[in-house]
């Protein structure tokens, strides 16, 4: 088994300031890739003001409401550092994956990356043992 097919699980933290999305929009993430979220889906940012989209479907199961227009982010996800560069596809396009950087795997499936700076203060643990395969 090669070093980058390790996963843990971890738990989402923090809160986010949000907003349904009525029009596509493009966004670039801090790698420079190019994602577009669809009408539907939610514009996120965080209290670091990282910015971000969530697909609909996603973001419901996944943040609490706890004012207007801030949610708490909830649940766990499957997660593992990049060992090298890779790219991923994610619900809103391609993105690149640096070496330090954290590839992430939510309840369906779907993956995204999160640079390491941001994946240390948006998620904790990790929460158990590794798992060689994620499920999905």
């Amino acid at each position: 088994m090669s070093a980058d097919s390790v996963w843990n699980c971890y738990r989402r933290r923090g809160e986010v300031t949000a907003k349904k999305l009525s029009r596509a929009w493009r966004w670039t993430t801090p790698h420079g890739d190019q994602m577009e979220a669809q009408p539907g889906d939610w514009a996120v940012t965080d209290d670091s003001g990282n910015e971000r989209s969530v697909a609909a479907g996603v973001f419901e199961r996944t943040h609490e409401q706890v004012g207007p227009q801030r949610y708490r982010r909830a649940g766990t996800v499957l997660a593992r550092t990049a060992t090298r560069r890779e790219v991923t596809e994610t619900l809103e396009g391609k993105a690149v994956a640096h070496v330090g950087d954290w590839i992430l795997r939510g309840e369906n499936g779907e993956q995204w990356v999160v640079p390491a700076n941001q994946f240390r203060t948006t998620y904790e643990g990790p929460l158990d043992a590794d798992i060689s395969q994620p499920p999905g």
